[in-house]
């Protein structure tokens, strides 16, 4: 009778630690993703330990310590007093969270849920680059084709179905130039105005990753999301409320990137297996 009960409490103690292991690795994962958010494309290296971008000061091991340290500073660096960006502690969080998620749908398929949280770290590289240079670095969006033409051979590790990998591929290359296809269109008829070069090779990617039926799902989530989001933003530029931001002018392209959308249907769909495709 006692062994009933021992292994119900060894399966939740189970759940309990790979859920705090998988938002730990997260909080890891979204401290390196600051890391290279900051440091792509400024001439420095990923080496090195991290420093206070006003004053140079090389931040302590408990200056380094996700979200935490973020709270113990009050938002201030410890030596010169100037303000942390918000954006350190919010990008561990949302890590983290999509980390936790994966594990929900993954936990009993290493193979894939140690892939998918290399993707989503990558995935919100490019999200959180993209909003705040409104650009897709091609060596980015490359890492991610590349991890998008090997997931038909990483995720079958796990039930060892390795003979339909080559049918799948034929099947996900034919997505991908497809995808590519119609945002270059659209990105060629409206001259850069709608979309960037950037999102084409970014829905290449997201053929090869997920297919043509949840890679329109994913797709279609991201048109619906930039379309309320925009909307909700002009609005707000046009109210007269009084914690409306200052100055705020709102073009649809120049001022909204769409990577963070696009990458918003993948991971929604990588988290919930969704497939809005009627057929």
């Amino acid at each position: 009778m006692l062994g009933k009960p021992c292994g119900k409490i060894k399966a939740v103690a189970t759940i309990i630690v790979g859920y705090g292991l998988s938002a730990l690795l997260g909080l890891v994962a979204g401290s390196f993703a600051n890391v290279v958010i900051l440091r792509y494309n400024t001439g420095m290296t990923l080496r090195g330990r991290s420093r206070c971008l006003s004053c140079s000061h090389q931040l302590t091991w408990p200056e380094l310590i996700p979200v935490v340290s973020y709270f113990l500073q009050r938002g201030r660096c410890h030596n010169c007093r100037s303000q942390i960006s918000p954006q350190y502690p919010l990008v561990e969080v949302i890590t983290a969270a999509i980390f936790v998620l994966l594990f929900e749908r993954f936990a009993t398929m290493p193979f894939s849920l140690l892939f998918y949280w290399v993707v989503a770290t990558l995935l919100v590289i490019i999200a959180v680059y993209d909003w705040r240079h409104k650009i897709i670095p091609d060596g980015l969006v490359l890492i991610f084709i590349a991890l998008g033409a090997i997931a038909p051979v990483v995720t079958r590790l796990d039930d060892w179905q390795l003979s339909a990998v080559v049918v799948w591929w034929a099947h996900v290359i034919l997505t991908a130039l497809l995808f590519y296809f119609l945002f270059w269109a659209l990105w060629r008829y409206s001259q850069g105005r709608w979309i960037g070069l950037g999102d084409a090779k970014l829905a290449a990617g997201i053929g090869l990753l997920l297919g043509f039926f949840q890679g329109v799902t994913a797709l279609l989530v991201a048109f619906w999301a930039g379309a309320l989001v925009g909307l909700a933003f002009i609005a707000l530029a046009k109210s007269n409320l009084p914690w409306r931001p200052r100055n705020l002018k709102l073009k649809f392209k120049s001022e909204l990137p769409f990577a963070p959308f696009l990458i918003f249907g993948i991971l929604l769909v990588l988290i919930t297996n969704l497939n809005v495709v009627p057929f």
